[in-house]
């Protein structure tokens, strides 16, 4: 019996870390503050390892972890793909930066060089004073334009938007970490991804041709994401999992370094304010 009860409990034990090291294998960071409360971190981890028994999340992760053994990810001094901000007013690097150090997740070839973007100061801390809906978050239901242009490929506008904002806990079922997305083909062989659009926002078409600017959706909470924001990447290959990241680098039209404004051309990275006021 107790040979029993030992092996019982030693295999979620086992999982749980199993599925830790993948996180860290992948380069992905959960930085702790103590700002946030502890039970934000509770649900994410327990909501994080439910999605071990979600069948399109384990592909997803096989997918990434044979991506690891043989793709090469793109080096920091890779000519970056130039680019507009996809959205209006002002926005936070969330997560994000061209080194290891400040990257989205290092490890993952695809997502590299990716950023989340917030309206606020940071993750987790974004929300107005109000009931932990998804309207308190600013940035939910802000327009979201294309950053470039290009054809569309792949379009999704039909997943729900997560409805426990800010509470860490994920939507372990949803069948895309993107959620509702828009992915572009800027170049050849080039792919822009605009992630976690809000349900049936979505306003372009698969094979349709549009301008940097034209108007994609609305900024929502779908895929794997805790809160309202927009994900962005671009990588070689139209496959997530296989895609190699490739630097950006974006146009802007204001430079303030006293109050940490991105600068034209300039590299973003994690805590820099982002404005962006063209119509």
């Amino acid at each position: 019996m107790a040979v029993v009860l030992l092996s019982v409990s030693a295999f979620p034990v086992g999982y749980a870390a199993a599925w830790q090291l993948y996180h860290r294998l992948c380069g992905v960071r959960i930085e702790m503050k103590s700002t946030v409360p502890f039970l934000f971190y509770l649900n994410f981890f327990v909501s994080d390892f439910l999605q071990t028994f979600n069948p399109p999340a384990l592909l997803f992760v096989s997918a990434q972890l044979a991506a690891m053994l043989l793709q090469r990810a793109a080096p920091p001094e890779t000519p970056p793909v130039q680019m507009r901000f996809p959205f209006r007013g002002r926005w936070l690097v969330a997560s994000g930066g061209p080194t290891r150090s400040t990257s989205h997740s290092w490890t993952l070839a695809a997502q590299r060089y990716a950023y989340d973007f917030v309206v606020g100061t940071s993750f987790a801390d974004t929300a107005r004073q109000g009931n932990g809906q998804l309207e308190d978050y600013p940035a939910f239901g802000q327009p979201i334009f294309s950053p470039v242009d290009g054809k569309v490929v792949s379009v999704q506008n039909a997943f729900r938007d997560s409805r426990l904002p800010g509470s860490g806990w994920l939507d372990w079922w949803v069948k895309d970490p993107r959620g509702n997305h828009v992915l572009i083909e800027c170049q050849a062989d080039h792919f822009v991804l605009v992630a976690h659009l809000r349900c049936n926002t979505v306003e372009v078409q698969r094979g349709q041709f549009i301008k940097a600017g034209t108007r994609l959706g609305q900024c929502g909470n779908s895929g794997r994401s805790t809160e309202p924001h927009l994900h962005l990447h671009c990588q070689r290959g139209a496959r997530l999992a296989f895609g190699v990241g490739l630097p950006l680098i974006f146009l802007s039209k204001r430079n303030n370094a006293a109050e940490n404004i991105h600068a034209d051309g300039q590299q973003l990275e994690r805590g820099m304010q982002i404005e962006w006021a063209e119509t």
